[in-house]
C-alpha cells in the first residue's frame, strides 16, 4: 500500500440524472468535485431507463478524468475507489458481457401490476420498486432475455463490474431486490430465484459495502485513466452513501433529499454498524425507514418547460432564484391550491403504480407562481403523509437536507413548517462524499465516522419552523390526505379506460 498521507480517495454516486465524484485526500480534505449528465429513456408510460455502457459506464470514465486533472494527481496516488448508484435498478448482460436491453430503474412501474403475485412468492410485503417486480415483468413478457442472462447486476455493480471482473452486491442494495436474498443467511433464496429462470451464477457475489470486490483490469484501467491494480470497493446504495455524505450517522437521524427522485431516511441503527451486519439489511429489521417521491424534482423540470419564465428545459440556478424570490411572496397554502406530486406512480404511503399528479382548488385568481409553489409544498405534504402512518414507531432526533434541490431556503422553509421540524444544511457533495469516505474506510485510512462529521457539518445552516406557518399546514394537511386517498380508485378507473382504448387499438 502505498504512504497514505499521499493517498488520495475516489467516490462516485450514479443517480438519476448524473454521476458525481469526489476526489478526497485521506486527512478528509475536498480536492476535486465533477459531474456528468445524461438523461432517462421513456419508450412507453411507466418504463423508466437507462444505458448501462453509454450512462453509466461513460460517465463514470469522464468524471474520474475531470477528477485527477482538476487536482492534477497521477492515477498512482489513488488508493481506491468506491461507487454507489440508485437502487433498486437492474441491469442484464450476456455471455459475452453485452447488455441484453437498457436498464431498469427504481421508478420503472411496468412491474406494478404484480406486487400482490410477488409477495405471495416472498411472503413478505412489499414497497413497490424492488427488483423482483421487475423481473416478474421480464418473466411474462421477455423470458428469453432472463433466460440468455449471464450476469444479473445493480447499478454500482455493473460499473464495478466492469472495472473487475467480478460481480458483486452490497447486502443493503440485495435486500431491494425484494425478497430474494436471506439476510440471516446471508445467501440468496434459491428456490424463489429459480422460478425467475436466471442462470443461478448470474446472480452477484454479497457482501459489505467496504469489502474488496476486486482490482481494476488493465483494460478497464486504460478506459477509465486509473492505475491497473486499485482497489475497487463493492460499492452501497445510494440511499446509504447519502446518509453518511450528509452527516446522518446514527440511529433516530434522518435525511430529506431534495432530488429527481424525494425521499425522507430515517436511521433505525448506526451506520457503523449496517456495515458490518448483513442481518440489519433484512426484512424484519429494515435499515432505514424510508418514504419516497418519486418525480418531486422531476416536477419541477416539468413546471419549468411548460410554464417557466422563459428559461430553457433545463432551468440554472438564476431560475429557480427567481420563482423562490416570487414565491416567498404568496401566502402557505397557495391560496387553497394544493398538488399531488406523484407524477409517476406513489410508493408511500401506499404503492400505487397508477397515481398521477393532480392539483386541487384551482380558482381564476391562481397564477403560474401558485402552481410552483403548491408544487414545492406536496413534497413536505407527501413526507407528512408518510409519517403519520410510521406513528408511534417514530423519532426523529435530527433531520438533515440534501440534494440539488435543498438549497433553495424556501423550498426547505416550507417543508420544515409542513413537517414541524427544523432542517441542518449543508451543501456537501452528499453521496460521492459518502462513498469516497467508504473508500477510505475500506483501505484502513478512516476509521472513525463521527470525527468526519465534525470536520464535514460543523455550521450548518437551520431552518426553524414558522409556528403562523406550521399552524396553516396543520388545517390543510386533512384535506391533502383526503384528496389523495379519495382518488385513489379514480386513478385505477383512468389507467384502466386508458389501457383499454389500447387493448382495443384505438
Amino acid at each position: 500500500m502505498k504512504s497514505m498521507q499521499e493517498s488520495i480517495l475516489i467516490g462516485l454516486d450514479i443517480g438519476s440524472m448524473s454521476t458525481k465524484g469526489v476526489l478526497l485526500s485521506t486527512d478528509g480534505g475536498i480536492l476535486a468535485e465533477a459531474a456528468q449528465e445524461y438523461g432517462i429513456l421513456q419508450r412507453q408510460p411507466g418504463w423508466m431507463e437507462q444505458d448501462p455502457d453509454g450512462d453509466w459506464w461513460q460517465s463514470t470514465a469522464a468524471v474520474i478524468r475531470s477528477l485527477l486533472n482538476q487536482a492534477n494527481r497521477p492515477p498512482s496516488q489513488v488508493a481506491a475507489i468506491c461507487i454507489s448508484g440508485h437502487f433498486p435498478s437492474i441491469c442484464l448482460l450476456d455471455a459475452e458481457d453485452r447488455t441484453l436491453a437498457p436498464a431498469m430503474l427504481y421508478s420503472d412501474s411496468r412491474g406494478g401490476q404484480l406486487l400482490a403475485e410477488a409477495q405471495q412468492m416472498v411472503g413478505i410485503p412489499l414497497n413497490g420498486d424492488e427488483a423482483i417486480l421487475k423481473l416478474l415483468w421480464l418473466r411474462s413478457q421477455q423470458l428469453k432475455l432472463l433466460r440468455q442472462t449471464r450476469r444479473l447486476c445493480s447499478t454500482q455493480g455493473y460499473v464495478v463490474y466492469r472495472l473487475t471482473g467480478n460481480n458483486y452486491i452490497d447486502y443493503k442494495t440485495a435486500a431491494g431486490f425484494g425478497g430474494l436474498w436471506d439476510a440471516d443467511n446471508a445467501d440468496w433464496k434459491w428456490d424463489i430465484c429459480r422460478e425467475l429462470q436466471i442462470a443461478d451464477a448470474a446472480f452477484p457475489q454479497v457482501d459489505s459495502p467496504v469489502a474488496l470486490a476486486g482490482r481494476i483490469r488493465s483494460q478497464a484501467a486504460q478506459e477509465v485513466g486509473l492505475a491497473e491494480g486499485t482497489p475497487v470497493m463493492v460499492g452501497a446504495p445510494d440511499t446509504y452513501a447519502a446518509l453518511l455524505g450528509h452527516g446522518a450517522l446514527y440511529a433516530g437521524e434522518a435525511f430529506v433529499s431534495y432530488g429527481t427522485t424525494g425521499y425522507m431516511a430515517i436511521c433505525k441503527h448506526n451506520l457503523v454498524d449496517m456495515l458490518h451486519d448483513p442481518t440489519l439489511a433484512g426484512p424484519g429489521s429494515p435499515w432505514f425507514l424510508g418514504g419516497y417521491v418519486l418525480t418531486v424534482g422531476a416536477a419541477l423540470n416539468w413546471y419549468h418547460e411548460q410554464f417557466g419564465l422563459g428559461y430553457d428545459a433545463r432551468p440554472d440556478a438564476a431560475a429557480y432564484e427567481q420563482l423562490d424570490e416570487r414565491c416567498s411572496q404568496l401566502m402557505p397554502g397557495c391560496e387553497g391550491l394544493l398538488a399531488l406530486p406523484y407524477f409517476q406512480g406513489q410508493r408511500t404511503p401506499k404503492v400505487d403504480s397508477h397515481a398521477r399528479g393532480a392539483f386541487f382548488g384551482l380558482t381564476l385568481s391562481h397564477t403560474s407562481l401558485h402552481l410552483y409553489r403548491a408544487l414545492l409544498e406536496s413534497y413536505g405534504f407527501a413526507l407528512q403523509h408518510w409519517l403519520k402512518e410510521l406513528m408511534p414507531q417514530l423519532t426523529i432526533c435530527r433531520l438533515i437536507a440534501g440534494g440539488q434541490g435543498a438549497k433553495s431556503r424556501l423550498w426547505r422553509q416550507v417543508v420544515s413548517d409542513i413537517l414541524g421540524i427544523p432542517q441542518v444544511y449543508n451543501p456537501t457533495p452528499g453521496s460521492p462524499l459518502g462513498s469516497a469516505f467508504l473508500a477510505g474506510y475500506g483501505v484502513g485510512a478512516f476509521r472513525d465516522f463521527g470525527a468526519w462529521r465534525d470536520l464535514w457539518f460543523a455550521q450548518p445552516a437551520v431552518t426553524q419552523p414558522n409556528a403562523a406557518a406550521v399552524a396553516t399546514y396543520e388545517r390543510l394537511f386533512p384535506v391533502y390526505a383526503q384528496l389523495s386517498e379519495s382518488l385513489d380508485p379514480l386513478q385505477s378507473q383512468l389507467y384502466q379506460a386508458l389501457t383499454s382504448d389500447v387493448s382495443h387499438g384505438k
